[in-house]
């Protein structure tokens, strides 16, 4: 009969729910750890093997893993969205993470984050996405999508920016609707019923759907404008119209592979009206050392592809993971 041995050198791993996530959540330094991790990963830093991408008539998945080399663990992440979900009373994002150590591949916690850590990271990186171009003076935002992203971006980007007012469109106008009646921000937000007239009025578009085609129309965003897409991280999915990427004097991607496999950058790449080395890396721009720091004028239209990185999601778990052992320590 086969015994198991025991080493009492290695602890079971770390269940950690979203409630207890929640907790701890602080979100300056998630923003922090974002935004080492798209500098780390622009410098090299990480080893990032291509995503895994499930695709369902009434849903996704992707499968992301990397880590950070010469760091303490590795992270694999499944996160599903599942859109005719709300429907059924159900929310449409979920997914686990699971952190393990480098030095002897043992699980050190299992995050049953609902989706939640791939939904901060993300909401961090927009952040990062408007600061590191956006329009000089206060920001008109425009968030386009009422799902989870859009209520974050909402929530979290005037602690961080200029914002003179929020604005919020989707293509289900009862939950636009519901969302704006419990959102509780400074300045408040405004529900519009025409995308159109959203992008007339904003100088920050927020692009957060999981749309299977363009919605923002090239001639209905005006010169000046700054747009953080966020919604195409999965093949099949598009948010702008390529003839706009055409457009952007700035183009900055959060990875160049996976925007030009299934970002907005890659329709317009794939349109012939994008060169394939028109884009420049987000962590770069972002950092002290940037051989090129970027000088906006007041007539560009800029964009940021966010198709969201493995990077982030170690960061993001090694963050809570150390917050959270050291509250278990205490």
């Amino acid at each position: 009969m086969n015994k198991t041995i025991e080493h009492p050198q290695v602890r079971p791993p770390l269940r950690i729910t979203r409630a207890q996530l929640e907790r701890h959540l602080a979100p300056d330094g998630v923003l922090a750890v974002v935004r080492q991790a798209l500098i780390d990963h622009a410098a090299g830093e990480y080893a990032l093997p291509a995503p895994t991408h499930l695709t369902f008539a009434g849903g996704d998945c992707h499968i992301k893993s990397g880590f950070l080399k010469g760091g303490d663990n590795f992270t694999i992440k499944m996160a599903t969205g599942f859109y005719g979900n709300p429907r059924k009373g159900l929310p449409s994002a979920n997914g686990l993470l699971l952190l393990c150590s480098q030095e002897t591949g043992f699980p050190l916690a299992l995050f049953e984050d609902e989706g939640y850590l791939t939904a901060w990271r993300t909401t961090a990186a927009a952040i990062l996405g408007v600061q590191v171009a956006a329009p000089s003076g206060p920001l008109r935002v425009g968030i386009v999508g009422s799902g989870l992203q859009a209520e974050l971006a909402a929530q979290w980007l005037p602690d961080f920016c200029d914002v003179e007012g929020i604005g919020i469109w989707g293509r289900n106008g009862d939950r636009t609707s519901g969302l704006v009646s419990r959102l509780n921000t400074c300045p408040p937000a405004t529900a519009y019923d025409d995308l159109r007239a959203l992008c007339d009025w904003a100088n920050v578009l927020i692009a957060t759907t999981p749309s299977p085609e363009p919605l923002i129309r090239s001639e209905w965003v005006k010169p000046g404008t700054h747009i953080v897409a966020l919604g195409a991280d999965n093949p099949g999915k598009a948010e702008l119209d390529p003839l706009l990427v055409a457009r952007c004097a700035l183009i900055a991607t959060d990875d160049h592979g996976q925007c030009l496999h299934h970002g907005d950058f890659g329709h317009a790449v794939r349109a012939g009206l994008v060169r394939e080395d028109a884009d420049r890396p987000l962590g770069e721009m972002l950092s002290a050392t940037s051989p090129a720091p970027f000088i906006r004028e007041a007539n560009m239209i800029t964009m940021v592809d966010l198709t969201g990185l493995a990077a982030q999601d170690d960061a993001i778990a090694s963050f809570f993971y150390r917050a959270m052992t050291a509250a278990h320590e205490e």
